[in-house]
């Protein structure tokens, strides 16, 4: 297994070997501001795996009046 981390996220990699069978899980991970960026990836062969890619946007803002917290969505 390797794990680098950096400031804003990390990068996973692990390699499972069982008999004649290698498995490979890759993840990303990246949060900054408002953004958050996630994907992994199972590998079974070079022609066999699975993706996905996530991009998620924090669009509210919280503001405090007079002690009372409201929510906004922006857009």
């Amino acid at each position: 297994m390797d794990v680098f981390t950096y400031e804003a996220g990390k990068d996973l990699k692990l390699t499972a070997i069982h008999g004649n069978r290698t498995l490979r899980f890759e993840n990303q991970y990246e949060a900054a501001d408002n953004e958050l960026k996630q994907g992994s990836k199972i590998k079974w062969a070079s022609d066999t795996w699975i993706n996905y890619n996530l991009h998620v946007t924090n669009m509210t803002t919280v503001t405090a009046i007079n002690g009372h917290r409201t929510m906004r969505f922006e857009n």
